[in-house]
């Protein structure tokens, strides 16, 4: 409940957030990042979309092994990749 709040005040600009990352289709927060090696993407379980966000963004691929990005590539199969 607290998160449909918190998205809906969101939505609305009450709260500030960082739009950048929200999904192209439905404009709600995308999820992520998801890495494959270096490659950043974030998908929207909403809308059954992924999309490629850049190159070494985030850290986070760093914590990261080759078995990780193989999940991570098997996650990602089952959202339809856009642009």
């Amino acid at each position: 409940m607290i998160e449909a709040v918190k998205a809906w005040l969101k939505r609305h600009g009450v709260l500030k957030r960082d739009a950048r990352f929200d999904c192209p289709v439905c404009c709600y927060p995308g999820e992520g990042p998801i890495n494959i090696e270096k490659a950043n993407f974030f998908v929207c379980e909403r809308c059954g979309v992924s999309w490629y966000v850049g190159w070494n963004l985030f850290s986070s691929w760093r914590k990261e092994t080759p078995a990780d990005w193989e999940r991570n590539r098997f996650f990602l199969s089952r959202f339809k990749g856009i642009e």
